[in-house]
């Protein structure tokens, strides 16, 4: 039985075979006609283009584009030759419609239609005319706004010209304009009583109409915050307004960035209640989500200026219900260790002015020597819109050895009780992320032996950073500058924390960190110049490969007799936190100097 069926398998298997293989030799035979009935040809499928011509404006020509875009897409695809048809008899009406919001009314579109070997290929040709003038503008200001400066300057600022062309979408952006400062001011019964373009297509011109009644303005009523821990009239320092105020919308905004940067809030939300105010002040409500009360930092790494590195911190958010609080940090590292805290209180305006007294100690140690010391200090800062001035009084004793003394002289100490002025102008336009900007940063600082110290000096520090941009290459271009000044009688009695020296990865490239000082030796010097110039291209998403040169002289006098310079290629990344760049420096003015691997971390500017 098993044999019988495997005989039937074998045999329908060969059968199978022979159908085929007859089937196709009789079809390989067959005359042409039976055979394009057994496998009918397909059709080529030609290609439909179009372009337009007689347009050189490329805002009109993008609009005409888009029109015929969408023209297009009503059609099936591929488009059958009635279609192309239909598509060449409706396209100068629609390109004619598209035109007329820049001011052309009496275009003019012929269109031809060639067939190919390659495809259809359909020419529209446009005849433009002369534009539709303006022959006149009405604006109108009706109700309080008709004084306000910004209502004035929208009047003095009307981008309608008597006789250039009228365009729609001129007329739309001036109108919202009106809407938007009334937002702004408090217009908030704002209404238009007559917005119009008469067009007249006999004598061929446009008539601008525009009437707004601002209505009453309104101000600031009374403000109300979402439940905190803080006193509400801790809470009331960081408006930007007072009530009774008139309503400015950028004062919300200036007083929402205040809190939000105050560090106590992740979020910061203001709502003015206009449908709840009472005889024209309107309620503000305040809604605020609280940051953690502490956080913790902990860190490790290597920098080529420190070795490695770890890092440990707590921040109290919050102290009390006025807005106190502490920050303290450990940075350990293999040549340079500090310890510090502060304990910071808001000022009046605790957005921008605080109060901090801080106490810390480090351990420094570098090639130019060696050095402990304790500091305590008071400062007041204030912060505004590009500027960070801080005003301090600090005590240092330090115990200090530099590497330029004989070694029969092992330790010196100092005491001072030096004042601090620092101010920083920060300009960019991304906080993190800059694609051009500038920050510069003066320090003025001094001791006098009649106010607690045991020697006089007065310093000068500036640090300058720029950064620019090209976007059409995506090259970046750094410049960065240090200049310092010590006017002392014996440099020697400065402490190593307030000398003047440069090299490492922020300074002089090629050099370890403070290394450099006068004549190129590790002794101190009381003048001290830096300047770096570094050129980042794009290569790959957010990596750049970099060139650069650096140059820094430490001296006492005739500055610029031995400049010390490095030079050398380099990788940047933009990262999210900022800039992580890795670069192979040789110090090109010294002889047998090693070519030097160094990192750095941080923003650009």
């Amino acid at each position: 039985m098993k044999n019988r069926f495997i005989h039937i398998l074998i045999r329908a298997l060969l059968c199978l075979s022979f159908v085929l293989n007859a089937s196709a030799a009789t079809q390989s035979y067959l005359p042409s006609p039976i055979k394009s009935i057994l496998s009918p040809p397909t059709k080529r499928f030609l290609p439909f283009r179009y372009k337009v011509i007689g347009v050189n404006n490329d805002i009109i020509k993008k609009n005409i584009n888009l029109t015929l875009l969408n023209l297009r897409s009503s059609f099936s695809f591929p488009m059958t030759e009635k279609e192309m048809d239909h598509f060449i008899k409706k396209a100068p009406k629609a390109i004619q419609t598209a035109v007329e919001p820049y001011g052309y009314f009496r275009s003019q579109v012929e269109s031809s239609l060639v067939k190919k070997s390659d495809g259809w290929y359909a020419t529209l040709y446009v005849n433009l005319g002369p534009a539709l003038p303006i022959r006149s503008v009405q604006v109108e200001i009706k109700g309080e706004g008709k004084t306000d400066p910004k209502y004035v300057e929208f009047l003095k600022k009307l981008p309608f010209k008597i006789g250039a062309p009228l365009q729609t979408e001129m007329y739309d952006t001036e109108k919202a304009r009106l809407y938007d400062i009334a937002t702004e001011r408090g217009y908030f019964n704002a209404s238009m009583l007559k917005s119009q373009i008469r067009i007249n297509l006999t004598q061929y011109y446009a008539r601008i109409i525009f009437i707004f009644d601002t209505g009453k303005r309104f101000r600031f009523g009374p403000t109300t915050f979402t439940k905190t821990p803080f006193y509400d009239s801790f809470l009331q320092r960081f408006l930007a307004y007072k009530k009774g105020d008139y309503f400015d919308a950028k004062k919300l905004e200036k007083t929402q960035f205040g809190l939000v940067s105050s560090n106590y809030f992740d979020q910061a939300l203001i709502t003015p209640e206009p449908k709840k105010a009472v005889n024209g002040y309107v309620p503000i409500k305040v809604s605020l989500i609280l940051r953690k009360r502490k956080a913790y930092l902990f860190g490790v790494g290597y920098g080529t200026d420190t070795g490695p590195r770890a890092t440990l911190g707590l921040s109290v958010r919050r102290i009390g219900h006025e807005g106190h609080r502490f920050h303290t940090i450990l940075r350990g590292s293999q040549y340079n260790s500090s310890l510090t805290a502060k304990y910071i209180i808001p000022g009046w305006h605790p957005a921008n002015q605080l109060f901090t007294i801080g106490a810390g100690g480090s351990y420094i140690k570098q090639s130019t020597g060696t050095a402990n010391n304790a500091k305590f200090a008071v400062s007041y800062t204030i912060l505004s819109d590009h500027w960070n001035n801080s005003f301090t009084l600090g005590y240092l004793n330090e115990r200090y050895h530099l590497s330029s003394l004989p070694s029969s002289i092992q330790n010196l100490t100092t005491n001072l009780v030096s004042p601090t002025f620092e101010t920083k102008y920060t300009n960019a336009d991304h906080k993190t992320h800059p694609k051009k900007g500038i920050t510069a940063t003066l320090q003025l600082t001094g001791a006098d032996k009649n106010i607690l110290s045991k020697t006089d000096f007065f310093q000068v520090t500036l640090h300058v950073n720029t950064l620019y941009t090209i976007n059409k290459t995506n090259t970046r271009l750094l410049f960065r500058s240090d200049l310092g000044h010590t006017d002392i009688a014996n440099i020697d009695n400065l402490p190593l924390s307030l000398q003047l020296f440069a090299g490492g990865s922020e300074s002089v490239r090629g050099y370890p960190y403070n290394s450099i000082g006068i004549y190129g030796s590790n002794n101190p010097g009381r003048n001290m110049v830096v300047a770096s110039t570094e050129v980042q291209q794009k290569i790959i998403g957010a990596f750049y490969l970099a060139g650069f040169i650096d140059a820094g002289v430490v001296a006492n006098n005739h500055l610029f007799h031995h400049i010390n310079a490095g030079t050398g290629p380099g990788i940047a990344w933009i990262s999210p936190i900022g800039t992580v760049e890795l670069t192979v420096a040789e110090a090109f003015t010294q002889l047998n100097k090693p070519w030097t691997i160094q990192f750095t971390m941080g923003t650009a500017l």
